[in-house]
């Protein structure tokens, strides 16, 4: 009896870790679908007006920086690591601060943010054919750390 409660306590511990594991990837990539220029533009162009609180027609460096998820409260803190320092961590090197931390940054209308836009999807769409797949979405993505 003492080796079949074992052998259950392990099938469970190993159902357990596999719902805990499953549910972890789920969060780490979330569903990708393909996705047609036309949604992406108005996707882009949703962000943009979220991201004009004072509604003048144009992004500001303030508005900008408000508007990215690290910089809402709760967010940006990574999975329990903390919030990011200065310092990249896997190379020890300064990190360079994001388009609306550094001098260059000039405000962006909606025109121009939709144009931007454009451009991207056009690079990453590598069959010219007006979808994004997920290949050509984890293909145009950064490398993660």
């Amino acid at each position: 009896m003492k080796i079949a409660g074992k052998i259950s306590a392990i099938a469970v511990m190993a159902t357990l870790s596999g719902i805990i594991a499953g549910a972890a990837s789920a969060q780490q990539h979330p569903e990708m679908k393909p996705l047609p220029r036309a949604e992406a533009l108005k996707l882009a162009g949703a962000r943009f007006d979220a991201a004009d609180t004072n509604r003048d027609g144009r992004v500001s460096a303030e508005e900008a920086r408000a508007a990215r998820p690290e910089a809402r409260p709760g967010k940006g803190e990574g999975r329990g690591h903390g919030p990011r320092q200065g310092l990249d961590q896997n190379r020890g090197q300064e990190q360079r601060p994001a388009a609306e931390a550094r001098a260059e940054f000039k405000p962006l209308s909606r025109a121009e943010t939709l144009s931007q836009e454009a451009a991207r999807f056009d690079a990453a769409d590598k069959n010219g054919d007006g979808v994004l797949s997920v290949e050509e979405m984890r293909a145009s993505q950064p490398p993660r750390r």
